[in-house]
């Protein structure tokens, strides 16, 4: 198993793990809170039938909801901030459908009871997704910062701007992710990267570059002088999947 279907396999299982525990905790709050509120009196808590078919489905809902709103996409790009505001959205969403769908048609003696129901479980569903989902993100952000985890680049331009812009990617104490694997030249001539990175052909050559190297992202960084061929760079690199980055000079 590759890093990223590893590493969607922990989302996934996460995601899971905790829908059930959370699900779990809902159905004994409700058992030993809410329903004696209801009918006056204590009520045993016995892990019945809608418990138990509320465990097999109730999963498997918020599994496809995260698969919807792309919670399993570009797992090793994801950033903490991100998954605050994903998982707040899928939360609310969910916790919605669950309760117009299962909660709703309870006879309750107050309203008080359905906001209360379904407090509890936003509260309890968030509460334990998110940390889950924030400690994974956390752990792939740091490898990502300290280069365990990176995304094959390929840098379009060979001179003083290309240049430029390795040393400083580089040089940072915590990295953006990009790998370096090499460089496209545009106008030819004296290749101020040819030391550093190889030289992997010309920007006629992207597409072939990216599907031979398996490029996830492209920056370029080419001189004034080869501003003329951005545009044709850019149409080179129409289709292919890769992300584009642009340096930008006094002249853009």
């Amino acid at each position: 198993m590759n890093s990223k279907r590893a590493l969607g396999a922990q989302y996934v299982i996460a995601d899971v793990a905790g829908a059930a525990l959370a699900w779990t905790l809902f159905f004994a709050y409700r058992k030993l809170y809410l329903e004696p509120i209801k009918i006056g009196s204590p009520v045993p808590l016995e892990w019945d039938a809608n418990y138990l078919r509320g465990l097999a489905l109730v999963p498997l809902f918020w599994f496809g909801l995260y698969t919807i709103v792309g919670g399993y996409r570009d797992v090793q790009r994801r950033y903490r901030t991100k998954e605050l505001g994903q998982t707040l959205l899928v939360t609310t969403i969910g916790v919605l459908v669950i309760f117009f769908v299962l909660l709703l048609d309870d006879q309750v003696p107050s309203a008080r009871y359905h906001v209360r129901s379904f407090i509890a479980l936003f509260l309890l569903h968030f509460g334990i997704t998110f940390p889950l989902r924030f400690m994974i993100t956390s752990a792939t952000v740091r490898k990502v910062h300290k280069r365990i985890i990176g995304f094959n680049t390929v840098l379009v331009g060979g001179n003083e701007r290309a240049l430029a812009t390795h040393q400083e990617i580089e040089s940072m104490r915590k990295s953006p992710g990009n790998r370096f694997i090499g460089f496209v030249n545009v106008n030819g001539g004296d290749q101020q990267l040819a030391g550093l990175l190889p030289r992997l052909g010309k920007w006629h050559e992207l597409r072939q570059v990216i599907a031979q190297h398996d490029v996830e992202e492209v920056i370029l960084a080419v001189d004034s002088t080869e501003h003329e061929h951005m545009s044709r760079i850019m149409n080179e690199l129409e289709g292919t999947g890769a992300r584009i980055k642009v340096i930008p000079d006094m002249y853009d």
